[in-house]
């Protein structure tokens, strides 16, 4: 499930935002980031 959900998530959001990430637009890159740790695709250590 993770696995489909990410794929997914990279395909629909971070594709379509290719360049800004690569031109460092880090509102974009915080925003996607915030939307991968919703969909508990972000791994972190406890």
């Amino acid at each position: 499930m993770i696995q489909k959900t990410g794929r997914q998530f990279a395909v629909q959001e971070v594709e379509v935002v290719l360049d800004e990430i690569e031109s460092q637009n880090f509102e974009t890159v915080v925003r996607l980031m915030n939307k991968a740790g919703d969909l508990g695709l972000l791994a972190h250590s406890s």
